[in-house]
């Protein structure tokens, strides 16, 4: 459904593929080759969090690491997603477990907190912040 090396690394970019089609499955990419990401069944709809932020509640939602072999379900599924403007996607409720930023492939400033809303010991990628070679989403069809 969307890759940010085809489709574009802004979060409208994002947002004009990706919004209001549920289920995704957010995989990305470092430079050091960890792969990880997040699924979500919340409906993403940027727009009505133009001028505000939004959480979005689900029972489903779930961060991973391949690397590791683990996925980690959210502690807060009231708050599971969290949609701001600038931003492609949060998965975490403030303490964000998984935050992709606007200018997907050129930000060093993507966020995976190891101690966010999705657990503890969370080690999705190298640090705390990181760089994305390649970010994809997928529309999963039920």
């Amino acid at each position: 459904m969307y890759r940010a090396t085809r489709d574009g690394d802004t979060d409208k970019d994002f947002h004009s593929k990706c919004d209001n089609k549920s289920p995704i499955l957010v995989i990305g990419k470092t430079p050091k080759g960890y792969i990880f990401g997040g699924y979500t069944t919340a409906n993403l709809d940027y727009e009505k969090c133009k001028d505000k932020s939004l959480y979005l509640s689900d029972n489903e939602a779930f961060v991973f690491s391949l690397n590791q072999k683990k996925k980690f379900a959210s502690n807060d599924k009231e708050k599971a997603v969290y949609l701001h403007q600038g931003y492609c996607i949060i998965f975490g409720n403030g303490s964000n477990s998984l935050q992709i930023e606007n200018l997907v492939l050129s930000s060093n400033n993507h966020w995976s907190n190891p101690n966010g809303s999705y657990g503890s010991n969370l080690n999705l990628t190298e640090n705390k912040k990181f760089s994305i070679t390649e970010l994809e989403v997928f529309h999963i069809n039920s």
